[in-house]
């Protein structure tokens, strides 16, 4: 949707429709009453309204564009760069620990803690692209590179990994299995 914005000069329209889905969320969220389905309701409700008073300017629109992709990157970088903190689990380790019941063998941890970093320095550098294309580029390269190439190069480096996995360590469990049991997981 956001690319298609970008290439038919409409970033507007993208805003607007971003806008729209955040208040519906908020909305969403408020209907238990609860404090805490209140709080963060609301605070979708107000993202909702000023994403639709950017999406009145076309510029202001344009530039709104930018912060999604940057801030979703360095969310989930800083997810996995403070698991690499002295003392703490990595997090792909983390991961490895769900999806086994027995303990895990002292090259396993070693190896899923270097994932741990490959994934950051992956991310760092996502999110270096995300600040600095902005600046450099076309606003019709950098909806491809966020809104497409970077995808595909994490879905590259997932699939890479999981078959230098299997080769390495052989087959532990399924795929299915993982997925299962990464919709279960938190990230406190």
């Amino acid at each position: 949707m956001t690319h298609s914005a970008v290439i038919l000069d409409r970033p507007d329209a993208a805003v607007f429709i971003i806008g729209t889905l955040a208040g519906l969320y908020g909305i969403y969220l408020c209907r238990d009453f609860n404090r805490n389905g209140l709080q963060k309701g609301v605070l979708w409700i107000f993202l909702g309204g000023g994403l639709f008073f950017a999406s009145l300017s076309s510029e202001i629109s344009r530039y709104t564009l930018y912060f999604p992709p940057a801030l979703i990157t360095g969310l989930i970088l800083f997810f996995f760069a403070r698991t690499l903190v002295k003392g703490r689990e990595a997090l792909i380790t983390r991961f490895a620990r769900m999806m086994t019941s027995d303990n895990l063998p002292p090259e396993i941890i070693v190896y899923t803690r270097r994932v741990t970093w490959m994934w950051t320095l992956l991310l760092s550098a996502i999110f270096v692209e995300c600040l600095a294309l902005p600046i450099y580029a076309s606003v019709e390269v950098w909806s491809f590179c966020v809104n497409f190439l970077n995808y595909l190069i994490m879905a590259a480096f997932f699939v890479g990994e999981y078959l230098y996995r299997l080769s390495r360590f052989g087959k532990r469990y399924s795929l299915r299995h993982f997925f299962r049991t990464m919709s279960k997981a938190t990230l406190k």
